[in-house]
């Protein structure tokens, strides 16, 4: 592997909107049954980060250009606990500096016979996906130390020169050009993007309202659906033609655009808008190390003009046209034109507008075949075994409100990282709440969609609605 990588746009994106009230940092958290043992975890993680190189990477200036140094022999940031301490996490810590330090940090407290780990991940230097590669990778080799010391871990396959497709996303000069008229396609999008205003989630925290996650973790809030549940809500999309993600994308939408009529009802049907991670990994990538393959699209709506068949065939409409035509690259169009044109991306990120609503962001199932024993359908590794896994999206100015998806041993959970100067654990829990039941009722009683019937994969001439933007 080359000893400098040059960072790509979004690596330089997420670098920009880096700041000290809002790092653009997220967090996986796993709940384990049984209690870890420290030796053999600190072993596992450092033979897991090994194969990661943007995981232990710091940033440097080399020729010209920001690259990133990835280090050799590198110890994780970890982070150990065994009682319930007042401030033990990430805000009692300094924030990352990616120029000193990788962007990795993990907290672990045991308690009892439970176990939680927090993974603090730099955004710039890997997605949610490639987060999740590392927690496996130590789930493996975790239980390889503890059952059978010495013995190499039972990894899949890793190829470091990979990691170039996280700059080219598989796409050579002719794939670039042959892509030409999608992206002036998309380019109408963008024009969305910046005509219209999406309001800010409006805040609801009081005065004097406690401090939140006394241990020093970000403020969240979490529900989990059973697998009952979630066999109802797959069986409800599979029958219109829709996707888990097309639904929470519409619930969550209608739950938010409640909440606003409810805190401002002086504004009449604001625009909403939800920023929606798509993974841009292809079969190709599938040995590439941790790392960003991953753009931005934008769901922009006025909820009130809709009924929720109407809103929701309009976002499968959307969401089928993004992935069948990789909509998501045209986001890299936007960050080269700021990375180029204004010579920076200040312009976008900085002022008082803003950009997201709230974020949603879905991993899918994951950890359904680790090659791990299994508990049922839980994975165990070594002495514990794996209960919940979450994702925690990052905040940023003026986006309050960030749900995390991860569905693992059948069972869905939703988790709401949110803004604590903006809301308190009580207005959060709230919030989630609603939405929840929003998800649930639509789930039970499935509206008709008769209008807006999914666009064939052959003849179609139907074109991406314009209110979805893909942008940053």
């Amino acid at each position: 592997m080359a000893a400098h990588l040059p960072v790509t746009l979004f690596e330089q994106y997420m670098l920009d909107d880096d700041t000290q009230a809002y790092p653009m940092v997220f967090f996986l958290r796993s709940r384990l049954r049984g209690r870890l043992v420290r030796e053999h975890f600190e072993q596992a993680l450092r033979q897991a980060i090994d194969r990661h190189p943007l995981l232990r990477a710091v940033l440097q200036d080399h020729g010209g250009q920001t690259t990133w140094l990835p280090l050799e022999n590198e110890t994780p940031d970890l982070h150990w606990c065994e009682s319930d301490t007042t401030g033990f996490g990430p805000r009692s810590a300094q924030r990352l500096d990616l120029r000193r330090q990788p962007g990795l940090r993990v907290w672990v407290q045991c308690l009892d016979q439970e176990t939680t780990v927090l993974w603090e991940f730099h955004h710039a230097c890997t997605d949610g996906t490639g987060g999740m590669q590392l927690i496996e990778d130590t789930l493996v080799a975790y239980a390889a130390a503890c059952d059978a010391p010495g013995t190499a871990p039972a990894w899949r396959t890793l190829d470091d020169p990979s990691l170039e497709y996280r700059r080219t996303f598989g796409l050579d000069r002719i794939g670039r050009i042959a892509r030409l008229p999608l992206d002036l396609l998309g380019a109408f999008g963008v024009a969305q993007f910046f005509a219209n205003r999406p309001r800010a989630l409006a805040a609801d925290r009081p005065a004097h309202a406690p401090a939140d996650d006394a241990c020093g973790g970000p403020s969240t809030q979490s529900h989990t659906f059973t697998a009952v549940e979630v066999r109802r809500l797959q069986a409800a999309c599979a029958e219109r033609g829709a996707t888990i993600n097309d639904v929470l994308i519409r619930d969550l939408m209608t739950t938010l655009d409640a909440w606003q009529a409810e805190k401002t009802p002086h504004e009449a049907n604001p625009c909403l808008r939800i920023s929606v991670p798509v993974n841009l990994r292809q079969d190709r990538a599938a040995a590439m190390p941790a790392a960003n393959v991953v753009s931005m699209v934008f769901v922009d709506r006025r909820p009130r003009r809709y009924r929720p068949a109407a809103l929701l065939a309009s976002i499968r409409r959307d969401t089928w046209f993004i992935k069948r035509l990789r909509l998501g690259l045209v986001f890299m169009l936007i960050l080269q034109f700021f990375a180029r044109i204004t010579r920076g991306m200040g312009w976008l990120l900085g002022g008082s507008r803003c950009l997201s609503t709230a974020v949603l962001s879905n991993l899918g199932v994951q950890f359904d075949r680790l090659p791990l024993r299994y508990q049922g359908r839980r994975a165990v590794t070594g002495n514990v075994v794996l209960e919940q896994i979450e994702l925690l999206p990052p905040l940023r100015r003026l986006t309050r409100a960030a749900l995390g998806v991860v569905t693992y041993a059948g069972e869905l959970t939703l988790s709401l990282h949110y803004d604590a100067s903006c809301f308190d654990s009580s207005s959060a829990r709230i919030l989630l709440d609603r939405y929840v039941s929003t998800v649930r009722a639509n789930s039970a009683v499935w509206p008709e969609l008769v209008a807006h019937p999914a666009p064939s994969r052959k003849g179609t001439r139907t074109v991406p609605s314009p209110a979805l933007a893909p942008a940053a």
